[in-house]
């Protein structure tokens, strides 16, 4: 038995027709979820890129640079390690909790948006705070920025990093 059907292929993918019994994956998704998704993964981007040019700067040698940027690299690698979980649980307090840390929001709050257990106000705060944090991150590695352009190779120790950054 041949079905016929009037819609096109993108037409069926987009406004959610049946095909033999097989509903198509972009349906079952909102638009919304999709708008969120590149919110999300935006502000992930301009997070992770102020980490990783702000401490970039801090190396003179190519060498170094693993090293400086390991610390935003393992919190982008946590951040998928803790997606697992969250898929697990997605209505726990602690869930809930982490996706409210700028540095893992975009990664858990997506699977909470796909599995449905966020309210409107959850995702305001998030990107709020999001962007509080790109603001900060900005700040701090302009910082460092400065400072690494101004130590002519030296590579301050944490005490001295702190005393320059205050005195900036």
């Amino acid at each position: 038995m041949v079905r016929s059907c009037s819609k096109t292929p993108l037409q069926t993918a987009l406004f959610g027709a049946n095909v033999g019994g097989f509903t198509q994956y972009l349906t079952g998704v909102l638009i919304p979820f999709y708008l969120l998704f590149l919110i999300y993964i935006l502000l992930a981007f301009f997070l992770y890129t102020t980490l990783f040019a702000g401490l970039g700067a801090m190396v003179k040698r190519q060498e170094e640079v693993q090293n400086a940027t390991m610390l935003p690299a393992m919190l982008i690698f946590s951040g998928w390690i803790l997606v697992y979980l969250v898929v697990a649980s997605p209505n726990a307090a602690w869930t809930k909790i982490l996706s409210y840390i700028p540095f893992w929001t975009p990664m858990l709050m997506l699977v909470r948006l796909a599995l449905g257990t966020v309210a409107w106000w959850e995702i305001v705060v998030t990107i709020s705070l999001m962007l509080g944090t790109i603001l900060a991150c900005t700040w701090f590695a302009s910082r460092l920025y400065r400072l690494g352009v101004l130590m002519h190779g030296q590579w301050p120790g944490l005490g001295q990093l702190v005393k320059r950054l205050r005195m900036e």
